[in-house]
């Protein structure tokens, strides 16, 4: 299975979602999922755990997960299960 299959990537952006009142939080109307801005590896883990969308930039991500460096969309199961398998060999 290649990487491209582990995720789905949005063609939106960041800035086109619909704000909410929580600052980390936007609102997608063409997925009509929310999405959570990821400021953190841990948060990012936390919002993969939970099978949320997320949006990320700017935060260091281990070479080992075969993430882009930026990204908004969700992440399936078999990257969130490479997570735990991480954390588990530290």
């Amino acid at each position: 299975m290649s990487d491209c299959e582990l995720f789905f990537q949005c063609n939106q952006k960041w800035e086109e979602l619909k704000l909410t009142k929580n600052l980390l939080k936007r609102y997608c109307h063409k997925c009509q999922k929310e999405v959570v801005k990821c400021d953190s590896v841990m948060m990012l883990d936390d919002c993969i755990r939970h099978a949320k969308c997320v949006c990320y930039d700017n935060i260091h991500i281990p070479k080992s997960r075969k993430l882009p460096k930026k990204f908004l969309g969700s992440i399936d199961f078999s990257i969130r299960h490479n997570f735990n398998k991480d954390e588990n060999e530290n």
